[in-house]
């Protein structure tokens, strides 16, 4: 009867164990979560943009006259293509949009961290100025 509750409980202590090393290495196996919007991520370097666009003129705004700065933080995955896009701070809500669907365009040379690629965000400025025929928008970094 001893002995059946010694194999037992030697049984159950190597399931457990078992148990333990398979979900730690299922755990280093699982993707990545992407970075949350203040989260600071390591990188050796920055991602860099290989596609520009500039952002389309809201009519309105231009009806409107309204100029100014959108800065919209974007994420950039491992592939170099934007994931999300949110605006931080802008001087004209009615820009917002055309910031947010023009830096969705962008294409970049993905950030990376000992020679592997990471998710990171990062910020693009985007002016709206009218020109003298009110139709191109100016984008500067």
């Amino acid at each position: 009867m001893v002995k059946r509750i010694i194999t037992f409980i030697i049984t159950l202590v190597v399931v457990f164990s078992f148990s333990s090393l398979l979900s730690a290495d299922d755990g280093q196996k699982q993707k990545r979560t992407s970075p949350g919007i203040d989260e600071t991520v390591d990188v050796d370097e920055f991602p860099s943009p290989i596609k520009q666009t500039y952002p389309k003129y809201p009519p309105e705004a231009k009806a409107q006259g309204v100029t100014g700065m959108v800065h919209v933080k974007v994420l950039i995955g491992t592939d170099g293509v934007p994931k999300d896009a949110r605006v931080i701070k802008s001087q004209a809500a009615i820009l917002d949009t055309a910031a947010m669907e023009c830096a969705l365009q962008w294409r970049f040379k993905p950030g990376t961290l000992k020679g592997e690629p990471v998710e990171v965000w990062v910020v693009i400025p985007f002016k709206f100025a009218l020109t003298k025929d009110k139709e191109t928008p100016k984008n500067k970094e």
